[in-house]
């Protein structure tokens, strides 16, 4: 059953090369800069990934984050109300589990203090960057949306 539907796959494949080959070179250089315009028309959105461009079950895996195991601390807190409530006046230090979520591709840290310095490092130079700015967004979606004005319709309401 496959090798008949190659059969028919290969015939086809054939006949359009044969099509294509006995076509004149200005009809060529038509359906060249058709194609052209029709891509030039119909590309993404600024800011959306172009799939053609990229494989896209390379991006749906870079784009999930999965939080590798989990580490435990032990925290002894010292809480002034099990302080007042012990009548022999001992400390009772209150012990607390946390639970913390390393993020993946990241060596192990084994002390919390360091894990979260460079977090807290991290986060910080994010907040002081400009991903993108709001004139340059602007423009590109104004010619986005300035080739496609006679095409879609919504635009010109």
């Amino acid at each position: 059953m496959l090798s008949r539907k190659w059969e028919f796959v290969f015939m086809q494949a054939e006949a359009q090369y044969k099509v294509d080959k006995k076509r004149d070179r200005i009809e060529r250089q038509i359906l060249d800069s058709q194609e052209r315009a029709f891509w030039d028309l119909h590309r993404p959105v600024p800011g959306c990934v172009n799939t053609t461009e990229v494989d896209i079950r390379k991006l749906s895996r870079s784009g999930r984050s999965k939080q590798s195991t989990c580490n435990t601390l032990v925290i002894q807190m010292e809480d002034n109300e099990s302080q007042l409530n012990n009548s022999n006046n001992l400390k009772t230090p209150n012990i607390r589990e946390v639970r913390f979520y390393q993020k993946p591709g990241r060596r192990r840290y084994t002390q919390i203090k360091d894990y979260l310095k460079i977090e807290i490092s991290e986060l910080q130079t994010r907040l002081s960057k400009n991903v993108l700015k709001t004139s340059k967004l602007a423009e590109s979606y104004l010619q986005y949306y300035g080739h496609r004005y006679y095409f879609i319709f919504w635009i010109s309401l």
